[in-house]
């Protein structure tokens, strides 16, 4: 897993960062690495706490409007 870079959303104090899964395969003549969201951090600029937007890490987000 890998931390994105945060973006901050606009008019709040928040922040919010892609939490990412990287995943190596090979094909026949090939080599790939691809990454995928399964959770976004976000964090409260104000105060300092983060959380995560879901409990666990096991979903695969495909895309996010802030």
């Amino acid at each position: 897993m890998s931390l994105g870079p945060f973006a901050l959303i606009e008019g709040t104090s928040y922040y919010f960062a892609p939490i990412n899964a990287e995943q190596e395969y090979r094909q026949d003549y090939y080599d790939k690495a691809a990454s995928s969201t399964r959770n976004y951090l976000i964090l409260n600029t104000a105060d300092k706490p983060t959380v995560r937007l879901v409990p666990r890490n096991d979903m695969l987000f495909v895309n996010i409007e802030k």
